[in-house]
């Protein structure tokens, strides 16, 4: 359950270090709100994974990740070099074209020693193999991957790692924009220097930077957007407004085909939700994702996770009965709210299926904050800087153009009781020219997730929440 769940109208303190949240008049908003992120890290919890591994694994993408960002940092500063170089000859009066050719020749040089991912000498490359050697070296696995936001391996094959490699370029190019606002001109005239629209070869990778992989895109959220909140006695819905920024990237030599990437920044797209004793301030904190094109041999998915309340040594864990083939993720915990008792972990089944253009898979991670009455500072807005509020957990919550389907078992601590199933379903992106064009109209990102004591309304209950993005 996420940090925000302890809240109430009545500001009672509880012995957790929040407040206790009861369903009592305007009370039920946030307890509507809290069930969207009553899991948080459910699919991906570190808290239940062998802290050996997750540790290596963070720690291992972190340095190929870091090394990788800098080995094309330094090429694009090289490449830059030489072509303040050519420019000062030139206006010496030494021949243009010379000039340039000479600093083109050298920075497709560099740039072949380190974007190139079909260049096994590369920096991309090592990067890539260092990272596809994770699993099979034990410093890895996939349980960990999910728990760090990637996709694993088992399901979705080097995906993970293949985004990882066009991340980095991407924030590297960035990065080198952000320095030198003048870079991609730089690049443009090393690529084309007799200036006829055409690449001359000198520098064919400088289309790269020139034509840069990812650019941002948004999804307006269309009136359909948001989520509902079960649980056995009542049914909560709620409303997302505003919008989803991500940056979505095609580059066939790195991503594999023409599919395109998904990733996702921190951005404050949504609108605040009022709660009526306050405000859901949600910000987007990272998402990996991809959406499939023409031929791709990338899955479409849909998923169910269920998760079993009692799922101890006195009571068995009935989830992989309830959903034959599920894989458990993580080990059991303790119940926050209930002495003695120990829950199942989450366990978790992809269904994958062939893909057709526009089917979309994207781990999305976000933060929920509830800013209460009296917490916004001294602007006195919510969903600012100066709000006093304690921050909410981000979570990690599936999307999928697919389906999502959650379910609880011995829902409220009641044996044979069951929550759901629920299923939240999406509807595909558009074709790849009205993707790149920006044009998401109709596309559904939609997920579904349990909630082991989700809500108090009181009592503490158990909730099944249903997602859903819509895109104008």
């Amino acid at each position: 359950m996420s940090r925000f769940c302890k809240y109430t109208a009545r500001g009672a303190v509880s012995e957790k270090g929040g407040y206790d949240m009861n369903w009592r008049g305007a009370a039920s908003r946030v307890a509507c709100t809290a069930g969207i992120v009553g899991v948080a890290m459910l699919m991906y919890g570190s808290q239940a994974l062998a802290t050996s591994v997750l540790a290596n694994c963070s720690k291992s993408i972190d340095i190929e990740g870091t090394k990788l960002d800098k080995k094309v940092l330094g090429a694009l500063k090289v490449c830059k070099i030489k072509y303040r170089a050519a420019i000062d000859n030139i206006n010496k009066g030494k021949d243009r074209t010379t000039e340039l050719t000479k600093a083109a020749v050298g920075c497709q040089t560099q740039l072949d020693k380190n974007i190139n991912l079909s260049n096994p000498a590369s920096a991309a490359a090592k990067a890539k193999a260092k990272l596809d050697s994770l699993v099979p070296g034990g410093k890895c696995d996939d349980t960990s991957l999910l728990a760090l936001g990637h996709f694993p391996e088992a399901t979705f094959a080097d995906t993970w790692s293949r985004w990882v490699v066009l991340a980095k370029i991407k924030w590297a190019i960035v990065q080198q924009v952000w320095l030198v606002r003048d870079s991609i001109n730089a690049f443009q005239e090393m690529a084309d220097i007799d200036g006829d629209g055409n690449n001359d070869g000198n520098c064919s990778l400088c289309d790269k930077i020139t034509k840069p992989a990812c650019a941002t895109h948004a999804c307006i959220l269309d009136a359909g957007s948001g989520a509902v909140v079960h649980t056995a006695s009542v049914t909560i819905p709620v409303t997302l407004v505003g919008a989803v920024m991500v940056e979505i990237c095609r580059d066939p030599a790195i991503i594999g085909n023409n599919d395109f990437f998904v990733i996702g920044e921190i951005t404050n797209g949504f609108q605040p939700v009022n709660l009526g004793i306050g405000n859901a301030c949600v910000k987007a904190i990272g998402a990996e994702g991809y959406i499939t094109a023409t031929g791709s041999s990338r899955p479409q998915v849909n998923y169910t996770i269920c998760q079993d309340h009692t799922g101890n040594g006195t009571e068995t864990d009935d989830c992989p009965t309830a959903v034959p083939g599920c894989a458990t993720q993580g080990n059991e915990l303790p119940d926050r709210f209930h002495t003695g008792v120990i829950n199942g972990a989450p366990c978790v089944k992809l269904t994958t299926s062939p893909s057709n253009p526009g089917d979309s898979m994207v781990l999305n991670t976000t933060q929920i904050t509830v800013v209460f009455n009296l917490q916004e500072g001294p602007d006195g807005l919510p969903c600012t800087s100066d709000d006093v509020a304690l921050p909410g957990i981000p979570s990690t919550i599936p999307l999928t153009t697919g389906s999502g389907t959650a379910r609880v078992e011995d829902r409220d601590q009641n044996p044979g009781d069951v929550l759901g199933p629920f299923t939240a379903s999406g509807s595909p992106f558009g074709n790849a020219s009205a993707t790149e064009q920006s044009n998401l109209s109709g596309a559904t990102l939609a997920g579904a997730f349990p909630g082991i004591d989700g809500l108090d309304l009181p009592p503490r209950v158990d909730t099944v929440t249903e997602f859903t993005l819509v895109c104008q």
